[in-house]
């Protein structure tokens, strides 16, 4: 049962249910027999279920819970949320609180279930005006820009014959860019090996950026990230010589809009992430161009601008309206333009186009 005026719930675990009936047993008998024992019995086992109402609305009460950074990760690659969860109360401790993470707000019922959530996080405890950072595993999401997630917050506290709940809506910085297809990539570097990256004794080590999964384990930094958690790992970055190899990677909205269908549209995306991937392994300084305004450098802003790219149902819409970089000028000289199915490219005067096998 949730009520959405005061955003609370109250469901009965199974044991709950049990209880119940067997309270209600007991009353029968005893309104039958007259026996006063049976009359305590039923009196005490109803207050239980009023005490353990008003412990668990307590709880509910004073629990807060927020969000700590964003995160920016890929395509249904698992990743962890950082939050903070805080006791207000001056006098009250929390016990056996549980939070579930949900893009769509769930379904309650009258019977507690457990609910089919993106991530899970318990808490055995919490003191009176104590503050605690926990991390929750998420199995991944979809591409896409999420600033709002719905969770909930559930307790069995003291008793477990009720799950008492409340939904909040939490403000996120997630950011998913679209996923890298290492088979696409495979096939992708055969083909610009000759032409727009180099082999790997021709880049010169330039430092660090954060590890992202897709990175595969070749340019790790083992001696850097060795005993630390994978969010803090960082891979060796590596640049090509001269300054004439910057790559831009042109993009037509207009391609985008085009997409007949969502299958489509995020393949193209996917396509785009891929590029990125591979042109990053070589070393190479590259931009990316949507036309009309965006512009990004690098792996990360580049992956922010994918990320936050149209949904295809609001792909009309217009497209983000802000530049993270500047365009060379005179060293603008290297492009290569996505198209519908694959790639396009100039070589020796005479322009390419690759087609990404099915």
């Amino acid at each position: 049962m949730y009520y959405p005026k005061v955003n609370r719930g109250i469901s009965f675990t199974k044991p709950g249910i049990y209880a119940f009936c067997l309270i209600l047993l007991v009353g029968l008998i005893a309104i039958s027999t007259g026996i006063n024992a049976l009359y305590v019995f039923l009196s005490a086992g109803l207050g239980g279920f009023i005490v353990s109402g008003l412990l668990s609305e307590l709880a509910m009460k004073h629990y807060r819970i927020e969000t700590i950074g964003g995160v920016l990760t890929d395509a249904n690659t698992p990743f962890q949320i950082s939050f903070r969860i805080k006791n207000s109360s001056t006098w009250f401790s929390i016990f056996q609180m549980r939070s579930y993470f949900f893009l769509q707000e769930p379904r309650f019922q009258l019977i507690a279930k457990p609910f089919r959530a993106a991530g899970i996080s318990n808490l055995s405890s919490l003191s009176p005006r104590h503050a605690h950072t926990n991390t929750v595993a998420v199995q991944g999401f979809p591409r896409g820009s999420y600033d709002l997630l719905k969770t909930v917050q559930v307790t069995t506290f003291p008793f477990g014959i009720l799950e008492k709940f409340k939904l909040d809506r939490l403000e996120t910085g997630i950011l998913v860019a679209p996923a890298v297809d290492q088979a696409l990539g495979i096939a992708m570097q055969k083909q610009l090996n000759s032409s727009f990256l180099k082999p790997a004794d021709e880049r010169d080590f330039c430092g660090h950026r954060p590890y992202v999964p897709s990175d595969g384990l070749r340019p790790l930094d083992l001696k850097r990230s060795a005993g630390k958690a994978q969010g803090q790992w960082v891979s060796k970055q590596y640049r090509s010589h001269g300054a004439d190899d910057t790559v831009t990677i042109m993009v037509s909205p207009d391609l985008l809009k085009g997409a007949s269908t969502e299958a489509s549209y995020e393949m193209m995306l996917v396509r785009l992430r891929t590029l990125m991937k591979v042109l990053d392994d070589a070393g190479k300084d590259y931009y990316l161009d949507l036309g009309r305004g965006p512009v990004a450098r690098g792996l990360n802003p580049c992956r922010v601008l994918t990320a936050r790219l149209p949904p295809f149902d609001r792909r009309h819409a217009g497209f983000m309206q802000v530049t993270t970089a500047t365009l060379p000028g005179s060293n603008h000289t290297q492009r290569i333009t996505l198209t519908e199915d694959g790639i396009s490219f100039e070589l020796g005067g005479v322009k390419q186009v690759w087609t990404a096998p099915p």
